[in-house]
């Protein structure tokens, strides 16, 4: 980790944020390669309007390593030339005792927090950082984070939170097939269980929420015109012009949110490759927000296979559905030695020694007396099972 110093003068943002937007093309009617924004106007295929523009729109990671000691009273610091961090108003949050603003190259690129507070949820070299809106808007933006990490001399743990946005015509076609699968006289349906609310009714309604905000995944459907009028995020409209997306009078946006367990499936450093979040896209939203016909076939499995129809043309996108991690049962020794080491931390770290003491430590016992009757239930089957087996074992060498 490079000294840490204070810095002669403030870091203050002078370079026009708006300047280095220029989006991520994802869609043409003759796709023959996705090109930058800032070569359309003089490519002879681009002259027609393309209907959706895809882009990452949060962007937030939990790190491993931490800066050296923070003085309460300097405000201003320079880890690296230009790696730059300045204390924000508000000094502390729920989980960390320090928050800063970080400068790149001179200009806001995100928000630092670290030492954590809570030692007991996060580990003691954690920090937690989320990148500025408007960077995410600009073509090299990963590259920009890659550069920020090596300059913080610390390690990506996981990712906590990505959104990925489609802005255009497929969301428009995703919020009227939302309202007709609600509509039980339609015969569109969509697939599975997934929650839905909405705010307005019928043809009024400005928005959908799609599962629930604290799940690992979830997603909203709303107006992204009407929200810019008041958001003032003039680079996003600046991105719409410039990827030449077709616009209507009002243009949505459907934005799916993945949280740190559903985006362990997936490869941080690819993330600015608009064929990459295509295909997360398409591989989050089937048989989740997907829908199918109803049809005279009553062998409902069939029916929802073979009517099953898609609201965006994925394959002009270049997406694939890509295969997620399997899921491994853990085995008795792991289990054991995750025991042991959870115990022995308790106990170094808290000076909790006994099973007893946790419960009481973390007021577990509501908790504790919700489940023991499921787990005695489910123990004493798993015993049932090995004995089975045992005894089968013993039957067959004798």
């Amino acid at each position: 980790m490079p000294k840490v110093e204070t810095l002669s003068i403030p870091t203050n943002s002078t370079i026009d944020p708006i300047e280095y937007n220029r989006g991520q093309l994802i869609q043409f009617p003759d796709l023959k390669g996705v090109l930058n924004p800032c070569y359309q106007r003089d490519t002879e295929e681009n002259k027609s309007y393309i209907e959706n523009v895809l882009n990452v729109d949060h962007f937030s990671v939990n790190l491993s390593g931490q800066l050296p000691t923070i003085n309460e009273t300097v405000n201003d610091y320079e880890l690296t030339e230009d790696v730059h961090l300045r204390r924000n108003t508000i000094h502390r949050s729920k989980h960390f005792n320090n928050i800063f603003n970080v400068y790149l190259h001179g200009e806001l690129f995100g928000e630092l927090k670290t030492e954590t507070r809570t030692p007991k949820i996060f580990d003691i070299d954690a920090m937690h950082f989320k990148m500025s809106n408007h960077r995410l808007y600009t073509e090299d933006w990963l590259e920009d984070f890659r550069h920020f990490v090596i300059g913080l001399d610390c390690k990506v743990k996981s990712i906590s939170q990505v959104d990925i946005a489609i802005d255009g015509i497929g969301a428009k076609k995703y919020k009227d097939t939302f309202l007709q699968a609600r509509d039980p006289k339609c015969n569109v349906h969509m697939k599975g269980k997934t929650f839905i609310t909405t705010s307005g009714s019928g043809k009024e309604t400005t928005s959908l929420m799609v599962g629930k905000r604290s799940s690992d995944k979830s997603a909203r459907l709303y107006n992204k015109t009407k929200e810019l009028e008041y958001s003032n995020k003039t680079y996003i409209s600046q991105v719409w012009t410039e990827s030449r997306l077709k616009q209507d009078e009002d243009t949505y946006r459907f934005e799916i949110v993945l949280k740190s367990k559903v985006m362990a499936n997936y490869d941080i450093w690819k993330l600015d490759d608009p064929k990459y979040l295509a295909s997360i896209f398409k591989t989050e939203t089937n048989n989740w927000a997907s829908f199918y016909r109803i049809t005279k076939d009553t062998n409902k499995a069939r029916a929802m296979k073979a009517n099953k129809f898609d609201l965006i043309d994925w394959e002009t996108l270049g997406a694939d559905l890509l295969p997620k991690a399997k899921v491994k049962k853990p085995t008795e020794v792991y289990r054991a030695k995750q025991a042991i080491k959870t115990i022995l931390r308790q106990k170094e770290v808290f000076g909790i020694k006994t099973i007893e003491g946790l419960i009481s430590e973390y007021d577990l016992q509501d908790w504790l007396d919700s489940k023991a009757a499921y787990w005695a239930e489910d123990w004493a089957k798993e015993k049932a099972r090995l004995e089975k087996i045992k005894d089968l074992l013993t039957t067959n060498l004798n």
